[in-house]
């Protein structure tokens, strides 16, 4: 770092560190921080392992030594894709490894940028993590994200998805009944969850008896004779029933 900074230094607007090369320990992220510190003025973004212990550790520590904000998150792993038939791992490392991006880690992100956001509230939160759409934007800032980062979803769907998200933005903030970017910001969001089964109905007219409901049930709720048939003393209202019949003749959960 004392050697890279001061180079980096004259061309950087800011800094962006990813935590998987500094590791988990908060002393050695603390001291990775107050060095690149030292030699610039310039915004610091430490980017937050999915994997870190104490994610609210973490950003206490990288903020008292100098960091301007968090990114959250980066990718998840090791992972591993391998062909059975060629008994071949497919691509990864010298060890077979590989790290996840995209929407497999969203969930993850979205929970991460809430829990640093409810700990710090005034600090600047940079959300990434499986964003391929402005509905996925209006996710990350309501999690809590001040702004958010893509780059898979680029180089899957190519590099004019920048400029849709853009582009879609303002209809999509509408369509969730926002007036702007810091509305959704500045608005609590609600975790009292409260479940409350919703039990399938079924048309029976346009039933055809296919079983597949009968099969996928975990709660062995479906019975199919002629039509399907729902004991709603089994039924835990999953849906799944629903979700799964090819020809809609289910409905009620969702």
């Amino acid at each position: 770092m004392e050697y890279l900074i001061p180079k980096l230094h004259p061309f950087a607007q800011a800094f962006e560190i990813s935590t998987y090369y500094v590791g988990k320990d908060l002393n050695v992220i603390g001291q990775t921080v107050a060095t690149i510190r030292k030699y610039t003025d310039k915004p610091i973004f430490m980017k937050m392992s999915p994997h870190m212990p104490d994610p609210v550790g973490f950003v206490k520590t990288a903020v008292e030594n100098g960091a301007s904000g968090i990114v959250a998150v980066n990718s998840l792993g090791p992972s591993m894709i391998l062909d059975p038939m060629k008994r071949k791992v497919l691509v990864g490392n010298d060890k077979g490894q590989v790290w996840t991006s995209g929407p497999n880690i969203k969930p993850v992100a979205l929970a991460l940028v809430n829990m640093i956001r409810e700990a710090f509230p005034n600090i600047t939160i940079i959300g990434v993590g499986g964003i391929s759409s402005a509905d996925d934007v209006v996710e990350f800032l309501l999690a809590g994200a001040d702004a958010v980062q893509m780059l898979s979803s680029a180089m899957i769907k190519g590099k004019d998805l920048y400029e849709k998200i853009v582009k879609d933005l303002p209809k999509t903030i509408e369509k969730y009944n926002f007036k702007s970017v810091e509305e959704i910001k500045n608005t609590k969001l609600i975790k009292e969850i409260k479940f409350e089964p919703s039990y399938p109905t079924i048309d029976e007219e346009k039933c055809n008896g296919c079983k597949l409901c009968e099969k996928v049930c975990p709660y062995f709720a479906m019975k199919v004779e002629k039509v399907a048939k729902v004991n709603k003393e089994v039924c835990f209202g999953c849906g799944l029933c629903e979700s799964r019949c090819p020809i809609h003749s289910i409905t009620g959960v969702f």
